[in-house]
């Protein structure tokens, strides 16, 4: 959306108005803003949206569990059918605007709603919640909660420096820096040229290229989260943190507390400790949580792999954290040292595997991942 003129005419002419207008009109305010933005682009997903939510606000609470549960096994099962559909090429280039993360935030939505857990909001607080422009279509997956749609009044000069700050930092992070590193290692080169040169690369020219993809995806995604912060703030919307230095993870666990968190916070309340509950199993728990957070990013065998992969290195970690605590075995303190590198490195050993969707296909990422370890696999 950052690209789109309205986009910028609606921090410039509709932030200083949501600060100025009476606090019953801000949430309005806030929705038309989003509307002016994003119904150019997606009338329908818009229109939808802001009805579906409207009703579910004013009705939600009196739905019978069943009905709340077909509701959650609809929104899941239609985004994961629509992933699919876009693999196999039956949706056009593209899903619909934001429906990945419009999905995650209704789910959220609708299982708060039937618990009871929402504070009490008017139904057009949900909508200028859901239909907020600035997270729309890159996130973060922004929770519910009427307190961060902001308050009226006079503006703290000091929020609004550093939500334009932000933005601006976003700007150069997406638009500038990773746009130095197109195609990972080498500029204008995409997965498919890796893929293509697997047999005469070697392992170090791997690693750099696939270090490269993965540093220009923390820049992209981060840079965009960057952005949706800082425009949010401006006017006076409060938009949870994505990204907190997850190279300086000291575990894969560390990792995914500190990388897309909004994503790793939802998917531990609404899929983690549900399977917890169900499976009385912290590892099959890790393992099916992660095999759907693979999925989510694409329905593919690479994204699968990638999945399976983070989940791997968070089970095993954490076994084996057990096992030495019931031991009582205590590793030395300069073994610490090498938690964020050997974290760091599987990161991007992990995004090696997810390189080859869209382009390749399962035997691809696993001849990806095993060259970064020394070994090649016949294509």
């Amino acid at each position: 959306m950052v690209q789109e003129l309205s986009f910028w005419l609606a921090l410039l002419t509709l932030a200083p108005a949501a600060w100025l207008c009476p606090a019953r009109w801000r949430p309005a305010l806030l929705a038309a803003a989003s509307a002016l933005v994003l119904a150019p682009v997606a009338p329908l997903t818009v229109a939808l949206l802001a009805a579906g939510v409207w009703v579910g606000a004013a009705t939600l609470p009196r739905w019978p569990r069943a009905g709340a549960v077909a509701a959650v096994a609809l929104l899941g099962g239609g985004l994961l059918a629509a992933k699919a559909a876009l693999a196999a090429g039956a949706l056009g280039p593209a899903l619909p605007l934001g429906l990945s993360f419009f999905c995650f935030r209704l789910v959220h939505y609708v299982v708060e709603a039937r618990r009871g857990a929402l504070p009490a909001h008017r139904p057009i607080e949900a909508v200028a919640w859901v239909l907020w422009f600035p997270i729309f279509t890159a996130g973060p997956i922004w929770r519910f909660g009427p307190e961060a749609l902001g308050a009226p009044g006079r503006p703290p000069t000091a929020a609004l420096v550093a939500a334009a700050w932000r933005l601006a930092w976003g700007l150069v992070k997406r638009f500038a820096l990773a746009e130095l590193l197109v195609g990972g290692g080498a500029k204008d080169r995409g997965p498919a040229a890796l893929i293509d040169t697997l047999e005469v690369l070697e392992p170090h020219q791997a690693w750099l290229w696939v270090g490269g993809s993965f540093l220009r995806l923390y820049l992209d995604f981060s840079g965009y989260s960057d952005i949706a912060i800082g425009a949010s703030g401006l006017f006076g919307v409060t938009v949870g943190e994505n990204f907190r230095w997850p190279m300086f993870a000291r575990s894969p666990a560390d990792f995914w507390r500190r990388w897309h968190i909004s994503l790793s916070a939802w998917c531990q309340a609404y899929l983690y400790l549900p399977l917890l509950g169900l499976s009385r199993s912290p590892t099959l728990a890790t393992f099916v949580t992660f095999a759907l957070i693979g999925l989510w990013h694409g329905v593919s065998g690479p994204f699968l792999l990638w999945g399976l992969a983070h989940g791997a290195a968070v089970a095993g970690t954490a076994a084996a954290t057990v096992a030495l605590r019931r031991r009582k075995v205590a590793l030395p303190p300069a073994l610490g040292l090498l938690g964020p590198p050997l974290t760091l490195a599987w990161a991007v050993a992990a995004h090696g595997l997810s390189l080859a969707h869209g382009v390749g296909d399962t035997g691809d990422a696993l001849r990806i991942f095993a060259l970064l370890f020394g070994l090649r696999i016949a294509g």
